[in-house]
């Protein structure tokens, strides 16, 4: 079965709350919840800079090949604060990019408020 649909949210992957927050071995627990999203049919995994896991997402991508597309979004740290948004948006997908080593099929905005 291929779930197209359903896109894996991490944010309790490597936060203060979650199925890895108090294992011993975080990058394993962490690496058998994705293998097994990913061998029941889910293809879309969202992260964001802000849940601190697009470098294990990163890992497990490099080091465990599927035979299908993963597909990856993320989001752009809050824009309120900067001057210079094109430029913050620009580091921050290249930051993404760097951290998980795989293509980024979509990017989101962290808030309505950004747009302005």
């Amino acid at each position: 079965m291929n779930i197209n649909k359903i896109i894996l949210g991490t944010a309790q992957l490597n936060s203060k709350y979650g199925i890895s927050n108090y294992s011993l071995n975080k990058k394993k627990k962490i690496f058998n919840f994705l293998d097994f999203a990913i061998d029941n049919g889910i293809n879309k995994i969202e992260t964001a800079p802000g849940y601190n896991n697009e470098k294990i997402i990163g890992n497990f991508l490099e080091n465990y090949k599927y035979s299908r597309k993963i597909e990856i979004t993320t989001k752009i740290s809050s824009l309120t604060q900067s001057k210079n948004k094109f430029d913050q948006i620009y580091k921050s997908i290249n930051k993404s990019q760097y951290n998980l080593r795989y293509q980024i099929n979509t990017i989101m905005l962290h808030s309505a408020d950004d747009t302005n």
